[in-house]
């Protein structure tokens, strides 16, 4: 497999296009959970990473290059747009602070795709961020503004769960789930 292949990529159920415009329909806040093979709402499946399923519009591209602890040209976690219609490529920055807090930020390079070369403007502009309030304790997270728009939690039988408190447009609910799943994805590998 080549090193720029995603490993994963996000679909939608919702097939429509991705939108920029400032009239794209806002979602509802809701909950998300992380199963195996897909992100549900409500029991449905919203997200999923089947490829061969192709009723689904491709959302993003989730990729941990190979060998990327030990290379610069590129983030060790980071989705690109599958179209060049979407939000923006992103990169999942990884700070540690104190003895095992971890908070992550959330890098986009608006306008950018998997297309696009290079894929991340420098500097991108600081999209998210994802910390605790206390060692082992859950995600919080927060627009570039400051204000929280999600916060992690885990189901009965230890599912992830993303809980979205705050309506927002559709392609910016996408980037925030992308960066969650970079975000899970990065604490499993280096757990």
């Amino acid at each position: 497999m080549d090193e720029s292949t995603p490993l994963r990529e996000i679909k939608s159920a919702d097939s429509t296009p991705l939108k920029t415009s400032a009239c794209e329909e806002e979602v509802e806040p809701t909950i998300l959970t992380l199963h195996d093979d897909h992100i549900s709402q409500n029991g449905e499946p919203l997200y999923d990473s089947e490829s061969s399923n192709t009723s689904r519009s491709l959302v993003f591209y989730l990729v941990h290059p190979l060998n990327s602890h030990y290379r610069t040209d590129k983030p060790a976690y980071f989705a690109t747009c599958a179209k060049e219609s979407g939000l923006g490529n992103i990169e999942l920055n990884i700070e540690s602070k104190g003895l095992s807090k971890t908070k992550y930020k959330v890098l986009l390079s608006a306008g950018r795709s998997a297309s696009s070369d290079p894929l991340f403007y420098n500097p991108p502009t600081t999209a998210l961020s994802a910390k605790t309030k206390f060692v082992g304790g859950k995600y919080f997270w927060t627009d570039s503004q400051g204000q929280t728009i999600a916060q992690e939690a885990l189901t009965s039988d230890d599912k992830p769960q993303l809980k979205i408190m705050q309506a927002m447009q559709t392609n910016f609910r996408d980037a925030v789930v992308a960066a969650w799943c970079l975000r899970i994805w990065s604490q499993i590998w280096n757990d």
